[in-house]
């Protein structure tokens, strides 16, 4: 019971310190990566094949999957699968993207199947019987004018309007034969990414961005507009671009980018960027600053094919092999190794007048977070133990620092002092300490219990009545 309350009393100062995060509905840019609930689904939970090619929710609220074994819908428990087994529509079941339209129709691209529709529960599958130039469908766009772009590998790019496909040619100025990138700015102008490179179409005509035009070159395997109206283009070996006001802007892992393959972006609520790469993770950049989430991290593959932000405003992405990720925000925000914190493991943790909270760990020191930052203090630094398992700020601004086996220190400004058994303590494992109303400082050993009171030590054990001499907590 004991050890109950101790820890509830862990809990309740971790609530002050921390606080509860906004409960609006998106993720917070103060938390770092690692700080977000992380939750996984593969195929041990139903996915059907665990390369996730794309995302996008309809407005029925169902989450889409593209695999490279068929259509996937989840409804946040249940996944149900569409595939040629069950849906004579589908002809490939390798779904390499998806889209939903204005009139909330889904479509999504196959391999080698061509493209096919959702919409009140019935598929229908449009192919090169169709006039769709090329069955292996790589990429889609919905436009503001209701019209449906459709990018392919190998056979350029068509628009489908009034029921029918314009395949678009070399001599109306397309010069791509594979269109990777597809998005619609907020002036109407539809940008195109390729291998080999940029190109704005815009009132029938098709422009191609290159030197000339500050563009940098590189092959585009993804475009997006932000928030703020930025175009934002990933490359498939150049890292990043920006976008704005005409200016072309690379980003790059000089930058801070974990990776300079781009596979997949998508902006947030917040206005932060999101960023899936080849081998590289995920990334945020807030700002012009950029975090990494990786397989290390507890990420389930560094390679991120797909990125989608919900109705909640919870972040899906899509691996390749490490099945669907979410990132969601938190009532409680953790912090570990990953964060700063110098171990895992605490054992202790207290607060001063200062606003510091000082934090114990075993094997790993003391630390101090102070200004969203970690301060590490260790036997380098004169502490007498590396595992701190009691901590205690009396009111004259001392820290005591009692540890598993190296006695107690006194943390005044920066000095340790060290007390142990040879300057009157019963056992050098201190368990608790506290003080009382008349400044008497009580501390807990495996050895029994110690009162320190005008400058000297009081011992009490279980010959003095102590029902036991391994005292977890003090006296109040």
């Amino acid at each position: 019971m004991k050890n109950l309350i101790y820890c509830t009393e862990i809990l309740l100062v971790l609530v002050s310190l921390m606080g509860f995060c906004s409960t609006s509905l998106a993720l917070d840019p103060q938390k770092a990566l690692t700080q977000y609930g992380h939750e996984v689904w593969n195929e041990d939970r139903g996915l059907p094949q665990s390369s996730v090619t794309s995302i996008v929710q309809t407005p029925d609220g169902y989450l889409w999957l593209g695999t490279q074994e068929g259509l996937v819908r989840f409804d946040g428990v249940k996944f149900d699968v569409f595939d040629k087994s069950n849906t004579s529509a589908i002809r490939n079941n390798f779904v390499s993207c998806l889209l939903v339209a204005r009139d909330s129709t889904l479509w999504f691209g196959t391999k080698h199947g061509g493209v096919c529709t959702y919409k009140r529960g019935v598929f229908a599958n449009m192919s090169t019987n169709d006039s769709l130039p090329g069955n292996e469908v790589i990429s889609l766009l919905a436009t503001r004018d209701g019209a449906i772009w459709v990018g392919t590998m190998g056979q350029g790019l068509a628009r489908y309007r009034n029921d029918e496909f314009h395949k678009f040619t070399e001599q109306e100025g397309l010069i791509y034969k594979s269109v990777f990138g597809l998005c619609e700015d907020r002036d109407g102008n539809v940008w195109i990414g390729a291998p080999r490179g940029l190109t704005k179409y815009r009132d029938g005509k098709f422009t191609i961005y290159g030197a000339d035009q500050g563009f940098p070159g590189g092959f585009v395997t993804t475009i997006h507009e932000d928030r703020s109206g930025v175009l934002w283009l990933g490359l498939a070996e150049g890292g990043l671009i920006s976008y704005d006001n005409g200016a072309f802007v690379r980003y790059t892992t000089k930058d801070g980018l974990s990776s300079n393959s781009i596979l997949s972006m998508c902006d947030d609520r917040e206005g932060d960027l999101w960023i899936g790469t080849n081998g590289g993770g995920l990334n945020r950049m807030c700002g012009r600053s950029f975090s990494a989430y990786t397989l290390a991290d507890g990420l389930t593959s560094d390679v991120v094919n797909s990125i989608h932000v919900d109705n909640e405003g919870s972040l899906w992405f899509g691996t390749e092999g490490g099945g669907l990720n979410r990132f969601k925000d938190t009532k409680f925000r953790t912090y570990g190794k990953n964060e700063g914190l110098s171990g895992d493991f605490a054992l202790a943790i207290t607060g001063d007048a200062q606003g510091n909270m000082w934090i114990g760990t075993s094997g790993a020191g003391l630390n101090r977070f102070k200004d969203g930052t970690f301060t590490t203090f260790t036997k380098k630094d004169g502490l007498s133990n590396n595992s701190p398992h009691a901590l205690y700020c009396n009111k004259k601004g001392n820290l005591w620092i009692g540890t598993s086996g190296g006695g107690l220190n006194r943390l005044n400004g920066k000095v340790f002092t060290h007390i142990d058994t040879t300057d009157g303590l019963s056992n050098n494992f201190i368990s608790s300490i506290c003080e009382d109303s008349r400044g008497r400082l009580w501390v807990g050993t495996r050895g029994g219990l110690n009162c320190f009171e005008n400058g000297k030590w009081t011992k009490l054990s279980t010959y003095d009545g102590l029902s036991n001499d391994f005292v977890t907590e003090c006296p109040r």
